[in-house]
């Protein structure tokens, strides 16, 4: 009974513990997750099939030929939050740019809240510099923002960052080959335990790892030994202008992977943002 007791007092401290580990976690910022089109994830529906097609093509051979990720993100509103600090975490969780190299670039439009902030790798900063981040908005996003020209805003400024990236990794960009939207493979179902409304999935590991152990503790076990005898329980070990600006169209070739289950973009590399960029509104 004694044994019982202290047990149950274990176990009442581990679920308070398993608690405590949990809430911050479930009370943290909430970031979407990135879309199969990766270069350009669109939550706010602004952004029509052909520009997406422009802006996921360029950004395919941006990333073929450099390693560069661009990244082009619309939401309806911040829900109060500061665009800086939003397109930071957004970045940073979706591990935009290379890990060994921090290349990544993050354009991110508030539509309902008028705002809008580019997130710069610092790998990427003598490419686009903070001052030049913001004249590109300022000169380019800006007007076609305030005319509700979210598409032709973000297609001219994307093409405008590639342009510079490129010439920072002295790569030429051809631009010649679509990638249309019916031939990219479809999002996995699997989605990352930290972004679920749920527990975490570590400290549910661990919360449930520890109560196999508790249930190997103590007490006797229901197999007798020589004799007749129970067993004791014990312990067991497992635990970066060019001239196609609004232009439109492309080259008549397909991608050569499209075959098979449609091409495949692939995921985020682990990259992160220093803080370098610029941010506004209309």
């Amino acid at each position: 009974m004694k044994k019982l007791f202290k047990r149950n007092i274990l176990l009442s401290f581990i679920l308070l513990l398993f608690l405590a580990i949990s809430i911050p976690v479930s009370a943290a910022e909430k970031y979407p997750e990135p879309t199969n089109l990766k270069y350009v994830n669109d939550y706010s529906n602004v952004i029509d099939k052909d520009t997406k097609e422009f802006i996921i093509s360029l950004g395919k051979e941006l990333e073929d030929k450099t390693g560069a990720q661009l990244v082009v993100v619309t939401i309806d509103n911040l829900n109060g939050k500061d665009i800086r600090d939003y397109g930071y975490g957004l970045f940073s969780k979706w591990g935009i740019g290379q890990k060994s190299k921090n290349n990544g670039l993050l354009v991110l439009v508030a539509v309902k809240d008028r705002k809008y902030s580019v997130e710069v790798g610092k790998g990427l900063e003598g490419a686009v510099t903070d001052v030049g981040s913001a004249r590109i908005m300022d000169d380019i996003a800006k007007p076609s923002f305030k005319e509700e020209k979210f598409a032709k805003g973000v297609k001219d400024v994307y093409a405008i960052f590639a342009a510079s990236v490129a010439k920072e990794y002295d790569a030429t960009l051809e631009n010649n080959v679509k990638v249309p939207l019916d031939k990219i493979k479809q999002a996995s179902d699997k989605k990352s335990s930290s972004n679920s409304s749920g527990f975490p999935g570590g400290a549910i590991a661990f919360f449930f790892i520890l109560l196999i152990i508790l249930g190997s503790m103590g007490g006797k076990n229901n197999r007798r030994g020589p004799g007749g005898r129970r067993g004791r329980g014990r312990y067991r070990r497992g635990i970066y202008i060019p001239p196609y600006i609004g232009s439109g169209g492309f080259g008549s070739s397909d991608n050569s992977g499209s075959s098979g289950g449609g091409i495949d973009l692939g995921g985020f590399g682990g990259g992160s943002s220093s803080g370098g960029g610029s941010s506004g509104g209309w």
